[in-house]
């Protein structure tokens, strides 16, 4: 369906894959999300948990390589990992589990064509003008 919620939502997708996926992106390009997660939560409430954590996404990430004031003012180390390992590990997790989101279960939500022939031979067989019942797979013979 093409309306502006779905146009918010694969640009979230879209710059969540330049960030996660690209090299020497810096965390101040996951702002645009935090802008874009607000404007879907702002046409769509349901929306709500998702931005939640595009935000502090954004914002936890900006604080473990930034501090408040632009210097680290603590060790990042611990237990000996740095801490931005994990933050990483699951900043890629929420983005494969969003893609599949939106490409799956969105995709059923908004009633997307199945990919298979009976779907359309369904509705061909409903088209104005047609048949139903000399429509391709549709065998009402009554031989036995």
């Amino acid at each position: 369906e093409k309306d502006f919620k779905n146009l918010v939502l694969f640009s979230i997708i879209g710059v969540l894959c330049y960030y996660t996926f690209n090299i020497g992106v810096h965390e101040n390009h996951l702002f645009l999300v935090t802008v874009l997660a607000v404007i879907l939560l702002w046409l769509d409430a349901s929306f709500c948990s998702m931005a939640v954590l595009l935000i502090l996404m954004s914002n936890i990430n900006l604080f473990l390589f930034y501090g408040t004031d632009g210097i680290l003012h603590f060790e990042r180390l611990f237990l000996g990992i740095d801490t931005s390992l994990p933050l990483a590990f699951f900043n890629v997790l929420y983005f494969l589990f969003l893609f599949a989101w939106v490409l799956f279960a969105q995709a059923q939500a908004v009633k997307m064509p199945a990919l298979g022939a009976r779907h359309v031979l369904k509705h061909a067989a409903k088209a104005p003008g047609t048949n139903p019942d000399t429509a391709p797979g549709t065998d009402h013979s009554n031989s036995q």
